[in-house]
């Protein structure tokens, strides 16, 4: 089963066991209460109760007879374990949180973190978490006119809406110097919209001016907007004109920093649009982002 399939078949999961629930399950004998991550709150059942019940649960709903389920920890009202199971010959990995009060499953993600396909999610070596308090870093390397970034346009747009105010969302340019476009156009030209990007970010304006460049782009049969054109969604999206122009004239350096950020994360021969999740994850993919987000930060609202 393809990645993105198993994706779904995990949100659905969730959805199907919310009212798949059932009382609490006799410990198997010898079972202790065992906290391996103990709080103030102590818990109403025992880590063997919780390891039945998921058991139980995987074999009646899902047919996982063969699933190793590790001792459940306990924090917050909430135990959480990792199961892995074999599917296929191909080993899988659940992460599962349990409510501790009714003993019903609260939510289930599949880790395809651990995926290496370049379609997929796959984790950063060496990197560490960069989000603060409850709100996810998600950064987003692409150009103004790469044709995977501009295709992207939507998708991003809805991962935005559904999660207003959940994330900190930072474009950043990956502009080569040299592309196609470049050697019909010239770099100074191409380069230009890329400027107004970072400048138009820097006055926190960068969706509404970006929709307007895009809708300009698609008319313009392929070729880079002049700065006439640029100017204009400036004023309409209600940038500061003055403030634009002069960051503009000095944005190569915003560019370089940026692109030295990107090779960091993406290395030398990166695939745009890449979107990179709490410095950790990366994703080629924008319709995965989410699954990145709530795979680490279920509690996150959207989730």
């Amino acid at each position: 089963m393809e990645t993105r399939g198993m994706l779904f078949v995990a949100v659905i999961a969730v959805a199907l066991l919310a009212g798949c629930t059932s009382g609490p399950v006799n410990p198997p004998s010898g079972g202790g209460n065992n906290v391996t991550n103990s709080t103030a709150q102590a818990p109403t059942h025992a880590p063997s109760e919780v390891a039945a019940y998921l058991q139980k649960h995987l074999i009646v709903y899902y047919g996982i007879a063969s699933a190793e389920i590790p001792t459940p920890t306990f924090s917050d009202g909430e135990w959480r374990t990792d199961v892995r199971f074999d599917e296929n010959g191909k080993l899988q990995v659940l992460r599962i949180s349990v409510s501790d009060d009714s003993l019903a499953l609260k939510e289930m993600w599949l880790k395809v973190l651990l995926n290496k396909d370049p379609a997929g999610i796959a984790p950063i070596p060496g990197k560490v978490s960069c989000s603060e308090g409850d709100r996810v870093k998600v950064i987003e390397f692409a150009n103004p006119y790469c044709p995977n970034c501009v295709a992207a346009g939507r998708a991003i747009e809805m991962f935005k809406g559904k999660f207003n105010g959940t994330v900190d969302y930072e474009y950043r340019v990956m502009l080569p110097k040299s592309n196609a476009m470049i050697d019909a156009y010239g770099y100074t030209n191409v380069s230009l919209t890329s400027k107004y990007y970072v400048c138009a970010q820097k006055q926190g304006l960068l969706d509404a001016f970006r929709k307007c460049v895009m809708g300009v782009y698609a008319k313009q049969a392929g070729k880079p907007l002049a700065e006439n054109w640029l100017d204009s969604c400036a004023i309409d999206e209600g940038l500061n004109l003055t403030e634009t122009k002069s960051c503009v004239a000095d944005a190569d350096k915003l560019l370089d920093t940026d692109l030295k950020l990107g090779s960091t994360y993406l290395g030398a021969y990166a695939q745009l649009p890449t979107f990179v999740v709490d410095c950790r994850f990366k994703t080629t993919d924008p319709s995965l982002i989410r699954y990145a987000v709530c795979y680490e930060f279920p509690k996150t609202a959207a989730c």
